[in-house]
């Protein structure tokens, strides 16, 4: 018996509304080292900004694209970033216009017309 149920994106569409901050923390493994998990594409199409562990992939991409914080896997950690957040909201009005921003650079189209200039340039080189 599993203490979790599936819902299906039309479902999920009622929580992304209604979400301030998503969250990414992951107790740091060797996986989670290098994954992006897809959850974290899913914040970003939504204009959700995340919470992310230190250290591991999704983290770094989280923190250089200033899109959320990058803190330690530690409850006092993510009830400081919280806190902030309730005392100054324009902190989190700032990382959604960011997620705004990086949203339009990693949809498909965006990365396959960068892939085909790439590919483009490449040929003309070999010419």
């Amino acid at each position: 018996m599993t203490n979790y149920e599936f819902l299906k994106n039309a479902e999920l569409e009622e929580y992304y509304k209604n979400a301030d901050v998503g969250s990414l923390m992951f107790e740091r493994s060797e996986y989670m080292d290098m994954a992006k998990p897809f959850k974290s594409y899913e914040y970003l199409a939504h204009e959700i900004p995340a919470l992310s562990t230190k250290g591991t992939a999704i983290g770094s991409f989280v923190e250089q694209n200033d899109i959320g914080w990058n803190i330690e896997f530690e409850a006092g950690a993510i009830s400081r970033v919280l806190q902030s957040i309730i005392e100054k909201p324009s902190l989190l009005s700032q990382k959604i216009q960011n997620c705004k921003i990086v949203k339009q650079n990693n949809l498909w189209i965006t990365r396959a017309d960068a892939v085909a200039r790439e590919l483009k340039k490449d040929a003309s080189l070999e010419n």
